[in-house]
């Protein structure tokens, strides 16, 4: 048997099911969009609902985000395992909320310019892949910068204006 003869049997059976892939639910989209969330599917189609999903993305304009909102509303990130995780803009998310974004098996980029978490909060990330964290300029000194840089390793932390 040719090996290219055993490719659609293989997609069919990751398309059905059959394969590692997960799916977050229509559910979650919507406690997502109740908190003014939105998220970039990795796929399309049939597998717009494939987890992880590229980002998920919070606007503060929809709605500023408190901890307690990001505890509510974290089952649903959860389940779509985003890469990119962004809380832009003015959200009151302090340093509690670091414990939920460490169950974040995906994450490769934090970004908490928009929030109220301190460096001593962003010490305490724990996510095995990370690679990028963005905080905000006006809250972040050079200092805090590589002493966090130097607790999170091999994470590159940037700083973002406002």
């Amino acid at each position: 048997m040719k090996a290219s003869s055993l490719i659609a049997p293989i997609l069919l059976t990751l398309l059905l099911g059959g394969g590692s892939c997960q799916q977050f639910a229509k559910d979650d989209e919507t406690l997502l969009a109740k908190y003014g969330g939105t998220y970039v599917p990795t796929g399309e189609g049939p597998l717009a609902y494939t987890t992880p999903v590229d980002a998920v993305i919070f606007d503060s304009e929809k709605r500023a985000l408190t901890d307690d909102d990001l505890k509510k509303v974290f089952p649903a990130v959860q389940h779509m395992d985003p890469y990119r995780l962004h809380l832009g803009g003015r959200h009151t998310i302090g340093d509690p909320s670091i414990d939920l974004i460490n169950w974040l098996q995906s994450l490769r980029v934090l970004d908490v310019s928009g929030t109220n978490v301190t460096l001593e909060g962003l010490k305490r990330v724990r996510v095995k892949d990370l690679r990028q964290v963005y905080v905000a300029r006006d809250k972040f000194t050079d200092a805090d910068v590589q002493a966090l840089q130097d607790a999170i390793k091999p994470a590159t932390v940037s700083r973002l204006s406002p």
